[in-house]
């Protein structure tokens, strides 16, 4: 403690000042240089500060002892107050933390997110095959209507989700799909955008060249070595394909002249540091399934926050619309603003020029009426009955239309 802080040393230090005034109240100097007049009692030769020292341990002595008091700083001083917020206050902040893409993301909704549970992995895949990447190549149709939307984003696959994300600026990312090796993919990702800052270097790290510098950084971030090789034999079997996907993609945006995450690097930035700020979620999760995309709703509604874009890529075409799917779906805290993206390989549809897909959007909360009020079988029955083409741009179409509620409601799990 600083022996100037306590109430006797502040008396002596007065009285100081007092004797060394003494038979000069008539002189017009100010008190700054009255406080700087030697004292009586203070020996010409002797250094001031040591002399004032000696004077103030004396008068210390003969003052009355006084209790002394703590200094706290502010942290100190309210870390007992009651917290003067509503609970409608503290959620509040924590919703316009968790929507700020460049704030760290708040610790109690991390930890409930990543408590979400997953879905048991399929029996069997897709055509008994990994998608390392996406082979979907004009998700760009849907950049005018999702640029800047700012909702939290849920979709299945790989690279196009960030691609997406990017363009939307979406908060928070749950990266899903049933396949564990996808998930795998996404966690490696995550460990080079967290250390790497332009998008040229993002592509470059997945060349040969830079294998051992990944696994480093991979071992760094899964310090448990059964964890480790796991995501080493995904590294080594998808590295190849995923570096010539994101070559080929960049250079494909280049050409038509629109940015991404991979030619851009305010938009790689933006991704990069969803990363970094806590906010990207993989998780193993069927669209058809009972846990994953439950608990996703139920956490969202916990924190009041709505589900912004959901991309469910093709996977509608190999199932129809299940009580399951019905539910998981239609429960999402949908508002205004939110989406459904998805494609479809249905030429009637419609396809981009040398394109192989469909793509469609459709509102969140007219799909989960769809849902759960009409017997729809499948998507390609909604999509042929109901899409409506966008006049000016081939392959793109959009589902507007109300459900005319059927007579008999579908099943929808609970």
């Amino acid at each position: 403690m600083n022996p100037w802080t306590t109430p006797a040393r502040i008396l002596a230090a007065s009285l100081l000042i007092a004797l060394a005034t003494t038979g000069s109240m008539c002189a017009s100097d100010d008190a700054r240089q009255a406080a700087n007049a030697p004292s009586p009692a203070v020996s010409p030769e002797a250094p001031l500060d040591e002399t004032v020292d000696e004077t103030v341990d004396e008068a210390v002595d003969e003052a009355p002892d006084q209790p002394s008091e703590p200094v706290l700083d502010a942290a100190e001083e309210t870390a007992d107050l009651p917290d003067p917020r509503t609970d409608e206050e503290r959620l509040e902040e924590l919703r316009a933390q968790a929507l700020d893409p460049s704030q760290p993301f708040p610790e109690a909704i991390a930890e409930r997110f990543l408590a979400i549970p997953f879905d048991p992995p399929p029996e069997s895949l897709t055509r008994d095959t990994h998608y390392w990447v996406s082979n979907e190549n004009f998700h760009h149709l849907y950049k005018p209507h999702i640029d800047g939307h700012g909702g939290i984003y849920l979709g299945v696959g790989t690279d196009q989700n960030y691609l997406m994300a990017a363009w939307a600026r979406s908060p928070v990312l749950f990266l899903m799909d049933f396949d564990e090796e996808i998930r795998n993919v996404h966690h490696i990702y995550g460990s080079i955008f967290r250390r790497v800052d332009t998008p040229r270097e993002f592509i470059s790290q997945w060349a040969p060249a830079n294998e051992a510098e990944v696994k480093a950084w991979i071992a760094e971030d899964n310090p448990d070595e059964a964890r480790q090789a796991e995501l080493f034999r995904t590294f080594e079997v998808s590295r190849q394909t995923i570096f010539w996907r994101l070559r080929t993609a960049a250079e494909r945006y280049r050409e038509l002249e629109l940015d991404t995450f991979l030619t851009d690097q305010d938009q790689y930035a933006f991704v990069r540091d969803l990363w970094r700020n806590g906010r990207a979620f993989p998780v193993r999760g069927d669209l058809t399934a009972d846990d994953t995309l439950v608990d996703i709703a139920a956490a969202l509604e916990e924190f009041d926050l709505p589900m912004g874009l959901i991309y469910v890529s093709n996977a509608e075409q190999y199932f129809n619309f299940t009580p399951e799917y019905r539910r998981n779906l239609s429960i999402q805290p949908y508002d205004e603003d939110s989406l459904i993206l998805r494609t479809r390989p249905m030429r009637r549809l419609g396809y981009p020029e040398d394109g192989e897909y469909h793509y469609n959007i459709q509102g969140g909360q007219n799909f989960a009426e769809w849902l759960t009020t009409h017997r729809i079988l499948n998507v390609g029955r909604l999509m042929i009955g109901y899409k409506t083409d966008d006049p000016e741009v081939e392959g793109l179409s959009f589902i507007r239309r109300s459900p005319r509620p059927s007579e008999r409601p579908p099943e929808v799990a609970q």
